[in-house]
């Protein structure tokens, strides 16, 4: 940990009350880090967007294992192809947008998620995936009176589990929850525009502290995810389930927008001032780290440097490992040793 950071903290403290005074600009250090934490925090929890329930998933839509690799990796694929694109717009117009965006499409895409599992439970408790729980029986009612109207068929109401017959997966389910989980990924761009976000707010001697405390935090979203979905999962079922997770997205992005600040340097940019200007003045109030005058030049400095590709390799094999484990792990627990769901989840 730093010892210079408490200081340095106090000191940008003292600014911000001062700028938060003038009806100009406002945010802290510490907001700007407690915000971007926080939805980074959400987003980076698409990463097990499928995995905990990919036992599920593979019984109801008879995949095989190359169609479950792909189900698992399309939220990391987007999210990583995201990072470098949300990254850089972030560094030319701020990073609160950008987050906000992401946590916008990224609920979108649980939403759709949600959607898809309720159709794939509705029908009956007979469903090989589990029994239905009151609430998911609701959503799963409301779904077949829905779909039967549409239809113009006689029935009313959904079927009795008792009297149902043998339910099939909807036509397209598998590409829907291919696309939504695509659509989910957004949220793992957070990562990169979050860091920035923390960056701008503290002082070089404050990176490691604060960066460190931040990427900790957001990092241990999917794990969290794995070890307390199953138990969800089988409380409560998987509509319920997927509903509740893009509820709490949405609230996490309720929070961010109604607390989150871009750094002072982007609030001066907004506020009419020039590169030149909106530097020197932020630098009054003690920020050390501004973005490139362009996001490509940006981009093309840190290509250049050679310990920028080592750590790109120390990323890729460290970071990349555990999002690949994270994904995989449930199911290989489950289904090559056999144990439970929520065991291999804790595993």
């Amino acid at each position: 940990f730093d010892p210079h950071f408490p200081a340095a903290g106090a000191a940008l403290l003292r600014r911000s009350a001062m700028l938060m005074g003038s009806k100009r600009i406002a945010g802290s250090p510490c907001l700007g880090l407690t915000s971007a934490t926080l939805g980074s925090f959400s987003g980076m929890t698409c990463i097990a967007l499928f995995g905990p329930a990919m036992h599920l998933l593979k019984e109801e839509l008879k995949l095989g294992p190359l169609e479950a690799a792909w189900l698992i990796a399309s939220p990391v694929a987007s999210g990583s192809i995201m990072r470098v694109i949300f990254g850089a717009y972030a560094d030319a117009a701020g990073a609160v947008k950008p987050l906000m965006g992401l946590l916008v499409l990224a609920a979108c895409g649980i939403f759709g998620v949600a959607w898809m599992m309720s159709q794939l439970t509705a029908g009956g408790a007979d469903v090989p995936i589990g029994p239905l729980r009151a609430g998911e029986r609701l959503l799963s009612e409301f779904v077949v009176v829905a779909n039967s109207s549409i239809q113009n068929t006689t029935a009313t109401w959904a079927v009795p589990a008792s009297t149902s017959t043998v339910h099939e997966p909807p036509s397209g389910a598998y590409t829907m929850l291919l696309a939504m989980g695509v659509l989910a990924g957004f949220g793992i761009a957070t990562f990169s525009v979050g860091i920035g976000h923390v960056a701008y707010w503290f002082p070089k001697s404050s990176q490691g502290s604060v960066l460190g405390l931040y990427g900790g935090i957001v990092c241990s979203a999917p794990g969290l995810t794995t070890l307390v979905l199953p138990h969800i999962l089988e409380a409560f079922g998987l509509t319920m389930t997927y509903f509740c997770w893009a509820s709490c997205v949405v609230a996490a992005l309720i929070v961010y927008a109604s607390i989150a600040k871009n750094s002072w340097y982007f609030q001066l940019r907004g506020r009419g001032f020039g590169q030149e200007e909106a530097r020197s003045k932020a630098e009054e109030f003690g920020q050390e780290i501004f973005p490139a005058d362009n996001a490509f030049q940006g981009l093309s400095t840190a290509a250049s440097v050679w310990q920028t590709w080592a750590l790109t390799c120390l990323y890729f094999t460290t970071f990349g490992g555990m999002v690949s484990l994270t994904g995989w792990f449930p199911t290989f627990w489950h289904e090559v040793h056999g144990v439970l769901p929520t065991t291999a989840g804790s595993l």
